[in-house]
This record gives C-alpha cells, structure tokens and sequence, in this order.
C-alpha cells in the first residue's frame, strides 16, 4: 500500500479486507491514498490489475463495504481483460527450440504461460508482463535468437528482487541475523553466498524451488554471518531455524536443479 500526502488515518496499521468476487475467488488488489481524491475509485488494468484509490479522509471501516458492492463489476472488467489478452495471443507462435511454454515459479505460487512474436520491424527485443491473466508476451527479430533467454532472466531477476529481498529482510529481523547488503545473479551451481562483508547474494532462480527450500537457502545465508564456516557451531545455528535443515540439504543435493528449466541453465 502507497500513499501520499497528508491523511487522516494512520494508514501503516489498517487491515484491508480481501475482495472476493462472485464466483467465489480471492482477487489481489491494490490501495493507494490520494490527497486529491474526493471519493473511492476501483481502477482495473493489465498492467496494475486492480487498483482501489482513497481520499485521504475515506473512513477505513467503508472500503469491505465498497468493494462488496463492486464486485460484480470488477469481476466483469477482470473476465474482459482476460479475454482480450487470450484473443491477442491466439495468433502468437511458441519458440519452436528450448523455450518452455510456461515458467512454474513454486516459490510465490505463480505460473506464468509464455508466448513469442517474431516481427522483422522491431530493432528493440522487449517482454510485456499480463499479471492479470499471467502471461508473458516476447516479442523480438527473428533473427535475435538470444532475445528470449536475455528478456526472461532479466524479468525472472526483477521478480527475484521483489520476492526474495523482502523474505530475506523479513528472516533478518526474526533472527536478529543483520546483513549489510543483497544482490541477485543468476548463477550457475550455487543457490546464494554470504561474504566477510556481510554481502548476501541469491541465486534469481531460487523462484523455482519450493517456498520450504527457498527458506533455508535463505536462513543458510544469514548464518553466515555469525559463522562464516561450516562447522558443528553453524548446523547447529541454522538448525535451530530451520528444524527441517538434514531434509532440505538432500533436497537441495539430489533434486533442487530439477525444478529450474534447462533453458535458463544455458549461457548467459
């Protein structure tokens, strides 16, 4: 939640409701707070996907009513982008090399479908993100055979910062475990590192692996930063964290590159 400008409600401490729609689905969405507003707006969009706007005034308690009573209206507006999008990417071929058709990002719980558009008269290789109906869209030369692996590992590295750098601070403070700084690669063998300087770096791929993994790789890390070593004092650290860390050790071992598509293993 954003806001801005002067408001008359602590807005940090208020609990929004979730939205559910008529046909019983949790729907996401946004809450911005506005100075110039002077009445609740629902905004639905492709790119932001659902957006409610407060005056800064808007008393917190009115905003469940508020959404209830725009449900259906929401809904229909959701279905139409839906369909939109799916009637823009029928005619969209799929890579007919080692492009997958979709990414599995078990981490966050989101699939993504991915479709590609080969067009002689673009010179700039782009991505364009639909959250709504979670689609990617790549749209290149066709001769610009490095266009797809470059466009995805630079989203699947935006979206790395947007999920795990928020994990991982939240993980810091539960274990009182303070590091100076985080970074985001895509690295070859090895999940995330942790330097005598109290630098983290994570691995974006990690978004492919299970939540309960991506959690000890994490704490793993932060470990580090009292025992830079792995000796008995460090197992026994992260153990104390993590009970499961014998289980997620041989699951990172023996199948953890499994869930990362072979097309992001290539070159860089």
């Amino acid at each position: 939640m954003a806001g801005s400008g002067t408001c008359a409600y602590t807005w940090a401490m208020v609990s929004f409701p979730p939205l559910i729609l008529p046909h019983g689905q949790v729907q996401p969405y946004q809450v911005r707070v506005s100075t110039r507003a002077r009445y609740l707006r629902i905004q639905v969009s492709a790119s932001t996907g659902v957006v409610v706007v407060l005056p800064s005034h808007y008393p917190p308690e009115q905003v469940g009513v508020a959404l209830a009573a725009r449900a259906a209206w929401i809904q229909k507006h959701l279905q139409r982008l839906e369909a939109q999008e799916a009637q823009g990417l029928s005619a969209v071929g799929t890579d007919p090399e080692d492009l997958p058709a979709s990414l599995s990002l078990a981490a966050i719980g989101q699939v993504w479908a991915i479709r590609r558009v080969l067009s002689p008269s673009l010179s700039t290789a782009r991505l364009t993100a639909a959250p709504v109906s979670r689609h990617l869209c790549l749209s290149h030369a066709p001769g610009d055979s490095d266009a797809p692996r470059f466009l995805l590992r630079r989203w699947l590295k935006r979206e790395g910062e947007s999920h795990l750098f928020p994990l991982l601070a939240t993980l810091a403070a539960e274990t009182g475990l303070r590091y100076r700084n985080v970074s985001l690669r895509h690295q070859r063998s090895r999940w995330g590192s942790c330097s005598s300087r109290r630098s983290i770096s994570l691995n974006a791929q990690l978004l492919f692996l299970p939540a309960p993994l991506v959690r000890h790789v994490l704490l793993h890390e932060l470990c580090h930063l009292r025992e830079m070593n792995h000796g008995p004092r460090f197992w026994a650290l992260l153990e104390g964290w993590d009970p499961d860390t014998p289980v997620h050790r041989e699951a990172l071992r023996r199948t953890a590159w499994q869930h990362v598509p072979v097309f992001f293993r290539g070159r860089s």
